[in-house]
């Protein structure tokens, strides 16, 4: 009877063990997903008509900052491929930069891309005037 308690035991605490070492390395495995998309997620700077890549998407070089018919930023020429393995709803904001001052944005979407797609973006500013004298175009995840 002892040797059976004792048997019960241990296969108890093997149990507890390596629910927690489970428990653990899935904390952990979530902690660096989150820790690699809030690294993504920070605005980074692009040259203006280069290529470029951004999460999962590849952006053609091509593309141009104009001013849009009220005088305000558009962004033309903006083609994406979505690289990643699954579907994805492509949109960022750019946002032109001198020093710490933010001048303007332009947001840009492609909508819904199947893995390997690509689209022409569509972009609009709600600001009123060009970002004039803007010295860097930073990109970012919309949301």
């Amino acid at each position: 009877m002892k040797k059976v308690l004792l048997g019960v035991v241990i296969a108890l605490v093997l149990l507890v063990g390596g629910g927690f070492a489970v428990l653990g390395a899935g904390i952990n495995a979530a902690d660096e997903a989150i820790s690699a998309e809030a690294e993504n997620d920070k605005p980074r700077a692009v040259a203006v008509g280069k290529a470029f890549e951004h999460d999962d998407y590849k952006i053609e070089a091509g593309w141009k900052v104009v001013k849009d018919a009220l005088g305000g930023a558009d962004i033309t020429g903006l083609k994406v491929t979505n690289t990643h393995d699954q579907t994805e709803v492509v949109q960022f904001t750019f946002t032109f930069v001198k020093g710490n001052d933010k001048l303007g944005e332009v947001e840009c979407n492609a909508g819904e891309l199947e893995p390997g797609q690509s689209a022409a973006m569509d972009c609009f500013s709600l600001d009123e005037s060009f970002p004039k004298g803007y010295t860097e175009v930073r990109v970012a995840d919309m949301w």
